[in-house]
């Protein structure tokens, strides 16, 4: 829809809210668009690069701003606000605030488009369209590796940014989905694909169990993508006791975008564990070895 916009002539605006300083195609493309498009990078990398709560708060309320200014200006036809469902994800922003804002602020000539998984239900309540893109098949499944200009930009951008984030319970069903896939894809010479094996394993992996674990005392944590994709999750006991520690088939191989503080590529941080312990090999790729995915149950 961008650059059907800009293929009319039409001004457009773009508030990157997570993004940070991540370098992407698609800004390169637009870049190209100088005269009649305005990008706004106004995400901090968010969770994954500052580990600061009070700070990415600060950072989507900018964002929001920018967002606002841009969309009441009278100067752009369309304005992209790029994962905002993320920031309002993690209550950074609130909903009510922003859903008052599009229904009694926002211009009826000036189009305004949300990206982000797992949108609120108040922002698709007021949408006039909304869509949820479900995978399918995906070409990690098959072992097929990024590819520049497919999945990333190139050159430095080959790295993962990635963050560990107190998990939310509106993640329950992409997280149930998580641990049935990881299961029955990953931990093959437990089960040997037999169902009468891996059946009782996944009985209790639904999305209503997961829900409970997340707002019951203790702790699971989740492991997102640079585009706030659940691609890990562990939960520890309050005690520190790993009880579950499962990763995304596709996601099991990847290369992190920086150092983590701890070495050895430690992210369960605080909880005594080595939760979302990573194997770094001599390319710089960060592994999950299998045997840690599946030895808890």
């Amino acid at each position: 829809m961008v650059f059907r916009s800009l293929g009319h002539g039409h001004k457009v605006g773009v508030v990157q809210f997570v993004k940070g300083r991540i370098e992407t195609g698609e800004r390169k493309a637009l870049e190209r668009f100088s005269d009649l498009v305005t990008i706004k990078r106004m995400g901090e990398g968010f969770t994954w690069e500052t580990q600061d709560r009070q700070r990415d708060i600060d950072a989507a309320r900018q964002a929001w701003d920018a967002a606002k200014q841009m969309i009441t200006s009278g100067e752009y036809r369309l304005i992209l606000c790029d994962e905002l469902n993320i920031v309002l994800r993690y209550d950074y922003l609130d909903i009510a605030e922003v859903v008052d804002f599009l229904k009694n602020e926002k211009p009826e000539d000036v189009h305004v488009i949300i990206t982000g998984r797992n949108a609120k239900d108040e922002l698709i309540e007021i949408a006039d369209l909304a869509t949820d893109m479900t995978q399918i098949k995906h070409p990690f499944r098959s072992g097929v590796k990024p590819q520049e200009g497919i999945e990333f930009l190139g050159g430095g951008c080959r790295k993962m940014p990635l963050t560990v984030v107190p998990s939310s319970s509106t993640d329950a069903q992409e997280i149930a989905i998580l641990l049935q896939r990881s299961i029955t894809e990953l931990c093959v010479a437990d089960h040997g694909s037999d169902p009468d094996k891996y059946g009782p394993w996944l009985a209790n992996k639904t999305a209503e169990n997961v829900r409970g674990w997340i707002e019951a005392p203790g702790r699971v944590f989740s492991a997102l993508d640079g585009h706030g994709r659940v691609i890990g999750v562990a939960m520890g006991s309050t005690d520190g006791e790993v009880l579950l520690n499962y990763v995304l088939p596709e996601a099991r191989f990847f290369r992190r975008q920086q150092k983590t503080d701890a070495g050895g590529g430690e992210l369960f941080r605080g909880t005594g564990s080595d939760g979302f312990a990573l194997e770094e090999h001599a390319d710089g790729r960060m592994v999950l070895p299998v045997d840690r995915i599946c030895r808890n149950r």
